[in-house]
């Protein structure tokens, strides 16, 4: 397993964070390869390419102001370091990419990036295109597995997205990769701590979830059970500060059945006293209130909300999270 010892020796033992600042969830769009890209300058026949490039914007990454990011890994991933020296890690697909000119000299494989849209709207889109795979290329001597997926940095909301296109990389290669996608924060190289947010199961509709070290990810959370089709999508979305702090509150005032759910669930008040409702999104804006009188239950229904993570807070600000798929 090269990209194990490869990409940043993710040995993860203790928590940082008492909650992940994003959410994660999928959609699908057409696949479109950017059309007036700049080519990042890598030589022919790259492999594990190290470099850095500018932002055209401010872009928050789990709260880190950068006009800066680095490529890295295995070529794989993009991460940068906050002021303490902890690296955050974007992640789209956990493969060691590599420059399928290593084996054809009439073809490339490139990274490259161009932003499109005006200030303040602009988005910042990377593609990593036709990259074949390290294994095949340098074991195998053959270079028929191609890989094209994007990652979009959003300006004005701070969104990140992960987008897959087209690709050929078979059943056969599964087993070399315990493949996932996600985002990484707080990493820290002297203790070995940091925060995983990855993917696993089907890719298509895949589970997120949160872990405070390598070993409970690797040994127990599973992985993704192939590579997302062309139009695949995964977005996250950052979870504001004060409703991550609200979070924490007790949950014995109320309780919410089924979560995650469709954007059909209940809401039980389990306390002796009147209490206002307040379905808010991962922003803390106020979509839906409610009144709900003591010790009983109220059918919900969001019909407009899109996947995503949510808020029930009552009237103490006292919050749970609701997940909608």
């Amino acid at each position: 397993m090269r990209f194990f010892t490869a990409s940043l020796v993710l040995l993860f033992t203790q928590a940082c964070w008492a909650q992940f600042p994003y959410v994660g969830s999928d959609f699908t769009a057409t696949y479109v390869d950017l059309d007036n890209p700049t080519i990042l300058d890598i030589e022919a026949g790259w492999d594990d390419p190290e470099l850095s490039f500018s932002l055209p914007f401010v872009f928050y990454l789990a709260g880190i102001p950068l006009t800066e990011l680095n490529l890295g890994g295995v070529g794989e991933m993009v991460y940068a370091f906050d002021e303490n020296g902890l690296i955050s890690v974007l992640w789209p697909l956990n493969i060691d990419v590599m420059d399928v000119n290593y084996q054809l000299e009439e073809e490339f494989s490139t990274i490259r990036h161009q932003v499109d849209g005006t200030a303040p709207d602009r988005i910042f889109k990377m593609e990593w295109n036709n990259v074949g795979l390290y294994e095949e290329l340098t074991y195998l001597e053959t270079a028929d597995v191609r890989m094209n997926y994007q990652m979009w940095l959003y300006e004005a909301d701070g969104m990140i997205e992960f987008r897959f296109g087209p690709g050929s990389f078979g059943e056969e290669w599964l087993n070399e990769y315990n493949l996932t996608s996600g985002i990484i924060t707080d990493f820290d190289y002297n203790s070995y701590s940091g925060n995983l947010y990855t993917a696993s199961g089907d890719p298509s509709a895949p589970q997120w979830s949160e872990n405070d070290s390598f070993d409970s990810w690797y040994y127990g959370v599973g992985f993704l059970n192939g590579t997302p089709e062309s139009g695949q999508g995964y977005r996250f979305t950052q979870v504001s500060t004060d409703i991550v702090n609200a979070d924490q509150a007790t949950v014995d005032m109320f309780q919410i059945w089924p979560n995650p759910n469709t954007g059909f669930f209940s809401v039980a008040n389990q306390s002796n006293d009147r209490q206002q409702m307040h379905l808010l999104d991962a922003q803390g804006k106020t979509i839906q209130s409610w009144v709900m009188a003591p010790d009983s239950q109220t059918p919900v229904a969001c019909e407009a909300c899109s996947p995503g993570l949510y808020f029930i807070q009552n009237s103490n600000g006292q919050s749970q999270r609701l997940v909608i798929q």
